[in-house]
């Protein structure tokens, strides 16, 4: 039920991330993401170690309202009611097939956790998840870029729709991502097992 609901609440919110992002106002999503990470810490904190799992909850939808009020008091964005039956049965038809897939997508990604805790066990779980973890972080930093580099280089085409003026945001991103990349996988592979072993 919790689930059902916050998905709706959590869909909101990336819809106005879409337009701080759209509208280019990078500085305060930047705060934003400040600010939800230590809002979601304190919150957790707090709610967990009151009620455990229900506080985690709990926690999530407090910190997740925190950040839509923080948006709307800074960008008091308005929406109007709009109903098209047409369109959205185009909407519909576009994305029922995706969402089937995402979630076969996460069912698939989730099954390697299912046997290694029949198999080996919870302790072992926890080992893999913090791997999984790491490289989670690591391979979502070049979407961190795009969230920047995409807004930007929609609106240098748009300006003359020329292929050559996007060049140079084809060919940047991709060399420091070649870069940053295997430098921080290689930090992972040394810095995890010291994190594990003293944590």
């Amino acid at each position: 039920l919790f689930i059902g609901a916050i998905l709706f609440v959590q869909r909101f919110y990336d819809l106005l991330m879409a337009l701080l992002r759209s509208e280019k106002k990078f500085t305060f999503l930047s705060k934003l993401i400040v600010f939800n990470a230590v809002a979601t810490l304190l919150v957790s904190v707090i709610f967990v170690r009151a009620w455990g799992y229900y506080g985690l909850l709990v926690g999530t939808a407090v910190s997740t309202l925190l950040c839509l009020l923080y948006i709307y008091k800074n960008n008091p964005y308005k929406f109007r009611y709009f109903w098209d039956s047409k369109e959205l049965w185009n909407e519909l038809r576009l994305g029922i097939p995706l969402l089937s897939i995402s979630f076969l997508i996460e069912l698939l990604k989730s099954v390697d956790k299912w046997i290694i805790a029949n198999q080996l066990g919870y302790f072992d779980l926890g080992l893999y998840s913090l791997a999984m973890m790491a490289n989670t972080y690591i391979f979502s930093m070049p979407m961190m870029f795009a969230h920047v580099w995409y807004p930007n280089l929609q609106e240098a085409y748009g300006k003359k729709e020329a292929a050559k003026e996007i060049k140079g945001y084809l060919l940047k991103p991709v060399l420091v991502v070649s870069i940053l990349c295997p430098f921080l996988s290689g930090l992972a592979v040394f810095i995890i097992p010291v994190v594990t072993h003293y944590f």
